[in-house]
């Protein structure tokens, strides 16, 4: 991040701080909230309406980032982390499935949509049928009659 970004996320999350449970406040260590009042931007004004959930706010998207890593890392037992991990990382996978599924359905169309050039004609292969007519007669009459082979 850009260090004018990075000072924003750091308002954002100084001014977030102030908001939170003390139980999960005390989870973080000192170190890391002094350094985010070091780094903050003092020129950046951030309001966080109380009222709403954090995300129903105007946050930027990396100060999101840093709070879900901190809240991670901070606040959540190994079996949260895993469990949270797994949601994340079904999403991802089915996202990843949407995204292969509509590259497939524009290629497809693509492909039917493409007009066959003079060269493409040359190259093409003529599927030849190798069943003879008189077999193909024969299983007319029989589909005709419902006589079974």
């Amino acid at each position: 991040m850009q260090d004018e970004n990075m000072a924003n996320v750091a308002s954002e999350l100084y001014e977030i701080f102030k908001y939170l449970d003390e139980d999960i406040l005390k989870k973080i260590p000192e170190d890391l909230k002094k350094q985010i009042d070091i780094r903050r931007n003092p020129n950046y004004r951030f309001n966080l309406d109380k009222n709403k959930d954090l995300k129903y706010q105007n946050i930027m998207e990396e100060t999101k980032q840093v709070l879900s890593v901190m809240y991670l890392r901070y606040c959540c037992t190994e079996e949260e982390v895993e469990e949270i991990l797994d949601k994340h990382y079904m999403i991802k996978r089915e996202e990843e499935e949407q995204k292969i599924g509509l590259e497939e359905l524009q290629a497809i169309f693509n492909n039917s949509q493409r007009k066959v050039e003079p060269e493409d004609e040359k190259n093409q292969i003529i599927k030849i049928e190798t069943t003879p007519w008189y077999i193909k007669v024969i299983d007319k009459i029989k589909l005709f009659f419902r006589i079974k082979k």
